[in-house]
């Protein structure tokens, strides 16, 4: 782990074995990473100090996980064919529903809900494992973020806009492809591919985007900016 104002080195927590996937949880109630590794979780605390990390206990599961979201004391797993909760006092999975033909995907939404995704359909469930909704999308989702309220997804059919207010609607750019990084603050979306940057701003007013207001494309020259 490194400082993020410094870049120094502050702690060497976990050294025992590939890394498949990590996550981070908020501080709500606590500041906390897990790790995941083989058929092991990796909780790691941050001390009341403010400074120190330390592993606070180690789940074993039944395979390793594809994906991992941690809420509060719960943590939501995707694995080859099914989603399951986990208890961060260590009770066995709890299976939520089945998957097959693609890789399992997590995000976590407001209202203690978690989004999973299922084939080309994004399923809404609280923690307490009821479902809420589910919103279909056009094309086969690849990866989503929240920008509320929006859920923005790379798909095999460009960016797509769907939201969780108004599941009808739904915006497509076909033009943005090959995504390797897409991330949110909750509001704002960041999207990469190989030869270009975006930076999206949703118009949220009566749950619609408008394009005039919807990308900047940024390219190497940063003079040089087109406009969708």
């Amino acid at each position: 782990m490194r400082s993020v104002d410094q870049l120094n080195e502050v702690a060497k927590v976990y050294n025992r074995g590939k890394v498949n996937q990590f996550c981070c949880l908020d501080g709500n109630p606590f500041y906390g990473i897990c790790l995941s590794s083989k058929n092991k979780l990796i909780l790691i605390n941050l001390q009341q100090d403010m400074v120190k990390f330390s592993v606070s206990k180690t789940l074993i599961v039944p395979e390793a996980p594809k994906a991992i979201r941690w809420f509060k004391r719960t943590l939501c797993l995707g694995f080859r064919n099914e989603y399951s909760l986990m208890s961060y006092d260590g009770d066995n999975p709890t299976g939520l529903f089945g998957i097959s033909g693609h890789n399992p995907y997590i995000e976590l939404l407001p209202s203690e809900e978690i989004a999973l995704l299922h084939k080309n359909t994004v399923v809404s469930i609280l923690i307490n494992k009821k479902k809420t909704r589910s919103i279909t999308f056009q094309n086969q989702p690849l990866r989503y973020v929240l920008a509320f309220p929006f859920l923005v997804a790379t798909t095999t059919g460009g960016l797509e806009f769907r939201n969780i207010v108004d599941p009808d609607y739904v915006h497509i750019i076909p033009q943005i492809t090959d995504v390797n990084i897409l991330i949110s603050d909750g509001k704002d979306v960041i999207i990469a591919n190989k030869n270009s940057i975006y930076f999206c701003i949703p118009n949220d007013n009566n749950y619609r985007v408008r394009d005039a207001d919807l990308l900047v494309k940024v390219r190497s020259n940063p003079q040089d900016k087109n406009y969708f």
